[in-house]
């Protein structure tokens, strides 16, 4: 918490992380937010990223975390492999993402009456659950 609140200082400990923490740094109007989640010990299999232009697909990309490393993030080494929006390895989630939860999202945040947005992105990632 130190590190991600007032940065690095000896009392932050070591952190092998690029930036430069304090990510809560002039409050809300500067940008400052931090995204609270679970690790997710099924990113060591990637994560797939939906690029997307208003309602379509337009590329996925597969990150995976380089060999020991925990994060799909660019700069980290991860593996990057693109794939085309008609990929049929994915076909089953992409037909179930934008035929029955893409309608509900922009409803969800309370924006019902407007446009998914002109560029953006979703990523997946494999449930803790069993394997298939």
């Amino acid at each position: 918490v130190e590190f991600c609140v007032n940065g690095r200082f000896d009392k932050s400990g070591e952190w092998t992380a690029q930036g430069k923490g304090e990510y809560l740094e002039g409050g809300k109007d500067a940008g400052g937010q931090l995204v609270d989640q679970r690790f997710c010990p099924r990113i060591l299999e990637g994560e797939l990223r939906y690029n997307c232009v208003v309602d379509a697909l337009v590329g996925i990309i597969h990150k995976k975390p380089k060999d020991g490393g925990i994060s799909a993030v660019g700069g980290t080494g991860c593996i990057y492999t693109y794939y085309g929006p008609e990929e049929v390895k994915f076909k089953n989630l992409t037909t179930i993402f934008f035929e029955r939860d893409l309608p509900k999202v922009m409803p969800a945040l309370g924006l019902a009456d407007e446009p998914v947005p002109l560029w953006w992105t979703t990523d997946f990632m494999q449930s803790a659950g069993k394997k298939k």
